[in-house]
Order: C-alpha cells, then structure tokens, then sequence
C-alpha cells in the first residue's frame, strides 16, 4: 500500500468513529398537545392554537414580585383574602386577584369589564386574558406569573356531567427540566403547589416518584364513567397579559 493509500484508509476509520458533538444545557421541550375535546358549552374556549406564541411580556421585576405575592399565601386555609384592607374572594379566582393586586395591578377593576354568562369568576378572568394578552397550550412558553386554566374540576351546575367549563385556575410558579411546571392556587386544603407536566399525561408521578401531575379533582362516588382527574388530563390553557393591551399606564418596563 502507497504513503497516499495509507493516509486516506486512516482519514476514513478515523471519520467512521467520530460522533457528532452532544450540546450542553439542550433544554427539554415538552411535545406540544393536541386540541382539548369541546362540548356545546365549551366550544370556542378549548379551541387554542397549539402554535400561538404569546407576545408582549410583564417587565421581569413585576414577574418577581408577581410570585412574591403569590408565595406569601403559601399555607393559608380557607379564608378570604385581604390586600390593602381589600377583601377577595376565599376560592382559586379570589386568590389571583389578590395575587396581582398584592403586585399593584388593578385586576379587579378590570374584571368587570368580562361578567361571566355562567357565573363563573375563572371564565371572567379567561376573558381578560383573551381581551388584553395571549391564550396559549404550548408548555415550553410558561413564565412565572402566567395562568393555568382548567374544565371539569368539580360538578359546578350540579347535573352529574362533565359539561362544567373554566372552573379553576392557577399562577405558574417556576418549570422543571423535564416540563414540569409548579403552579401556587387556593384549592381544598388553601393555597399549596401544585404540579402540570403535558408530557406525562396519565402519570401523577413519574418513575422516580416525583409528582409530575396534582390531582385537580376530587373523586367522589357519583362521577360519571371517563372522569379524569390529572392536572393533564383537564388543562385548557395558559394565559398572559399583554402589557401592550393592558389600560395605557399601568406598567413599566424599568
């Protein structure tokens, strides 16, 4: 074998065993979910494409002192809230008003601008976020601040179907590496973390025996047949307001 024969076998054993470099830090993207199955009452609140990208961000120091206050319920039972010597509401939608307002955020004036048909405090604040920011099922946006919505977490019209829209909803605390996202609500037991990861739908935990998915849901002996529990299983939708389309004023990006 020539000089030139041996130092192109060499350049070809030495191309066949290199691999190609692994980037450091690759951040996990959660697979996106599909569309949430409707009914006639749901129809046009589910229905979110999976690809919008919210624009327009809270400054991050309002973010930080978004989940300040959000942090500083941590525990509480089940009593109203007070900011300010303003009294809400001792139920999920009472606890994000207090949450914003505790921020300087006047969300509660803005919320009777979005009355609810269904007397529903979620479905009105999913309308100010429809109104004045973004509504979104992709996970590997969330930011600490944004909202979680949910359908079906409890019999709200009392008819023993699971035809009960936009009936709890949460602040997105931080994410995980593998996607899963801490959220800060008042549920049952007051306010406590819990835990969404759309890529785990039908795990509570995952193998290691981290919680991955809260029950949203209490079971009770008259649930009709295909109830689901998982914070998955019922999510509809993340949602951020749009300083851009919030009153002129309100916010600013120092």
């Amino acid at each position: 074998m020539t000089r030139a024969a041996r130092a192109l076998a060499l350049l070809l054993m030495l191309a066949g065993c290199a691999q190609a470099p692994v980037a450091p830090d690759t951040k996990i993207k959660a697979p996106t979910p599909g569309p949430a199955e409707t009914t006639p009452e749901t129809a046009g609140v589910a229905e979110i494409p999976a690809t919008t990208a919210p624009s327009g961000l809270f400054p991050w120091h309002l973010r930080e002192s978004l989940i300040a206050s959000a942090r500083q319920w941590k525990g509480q039972g089940l009593r109203p809230f007070e900011v300010n010597g303003e009294r809400f509401t001792a139920d999920c939608s009472g606890y994000v008003q207090a949450v914003y307002a505790g921020s300087g955020l006047p969300f509660r004036e803005r919320l009777t601008g979005f009355p609810s048909s269904e007397g529903g405090a979620t479905a009105s604040i999913h309308g100010l976020v429809q109104a004045s920011g973004h509504l979104y099922r992709d996970p590997s946006l969330v930011l600490p601040g944004d909202l979680i919505f949910w359908d079906n977490t409890y019999d709200r019209n009392r008819n023993g179907r699971l035809d009960d829209p936009l009936t709890h909803v949460a602040i997105a605390e931080r994410v995980d590496a593998d996607g899963t996202i801490h959220y800060l609500h008042r549920g049952s037991r007051g306010v406590t973390v819990g835990y969404l990861n759309l890529a785990r739908p039908e795990q509570h935990r995952d193998e290691s025996g981290k919680p991955v998915n809260s029950g949203v849901r209490q079971r009770r002996p008259g649930d009709p047949p295909g109830t689901r529990y998982l914070a998955s299983q019922l999510f509809v939708a993340f949602g951020r307001f749009d300083p851009a389309l919030w009153t002129p004023g309100n916010f600013s990006g120092n």
